[in-house]
């Protein structure tokens, strides 16, 4: 494989991952618009944006 097709094919790459990025960002956007606010704070939890409250964690 010569220079010129790897960088045409890397640079693909790069566009189709940025598309999907993009695709993955507005599906975000789009679930917590039809989420009520205690279904956007558990869904920011699940996914790692807040951290577990302690309050929410069984005693040992």
């Amino acid at each position: 494989m010569d220079e010129e097709s790897l960088a045409t094919i890397v640079r693909e790459i790069g566009r189709l991952r940025g598309e999907l990025r993009l695709t993955h960002l507005r599906a975000h956007v789009k679930m917590r618009a039809v989420l009520s606010a205690e279904q956007v704070e558990a869904y920011d939890r699940l996914r790692g944006y807040r951290p577990v409250s302690t309050s929410s964690v069984p005693a040992r």
